[in-house]
């Protein structure tokens, strides 16, 4: 009587098939967090200003970063410019 060499109930089988499912898992959720900015724009949200701030700024030190992307960061949190220029919601 031979044995039989049966892979899948061993712990080496077991190995690949968890490191397998585990590499499926971070595709899936890799794309879902990579899309998922995709999902504001179909919903009909424009996507966020394109912007670059030095680092993290309070206050009038964040006001005066955006600049004239103000407006377009402002409208995009659903408020106007100079709702967002009070002190309590500037925090970048």
């Amino acid at each position: 009587m031979t044995a039989k060499n049966d892979s899948s109930n061993s712990p080496r089988g077991i190995t690949r098939f968890s490191n397998r499912i585990a590499a499926i898992l971070l595709l899936v959720f890799s794309a879902i967090f990579l899309l998922d900015p995709l999902g504001a724009v179909a919903q009909g949200k424009k996507p966020f200003p394109d912007l670059r701030i030095p680092g993290f700024l309070r206050n009038e030190h964040a006001i005066q970063a955006l600049g004239d992307k103000l407006p377009e960061v402002a409208e995009w949190y659903g408020k106007d410019a100079e709702e967002l220029k009070r002190p309590s919601h500037v925090c970048l």
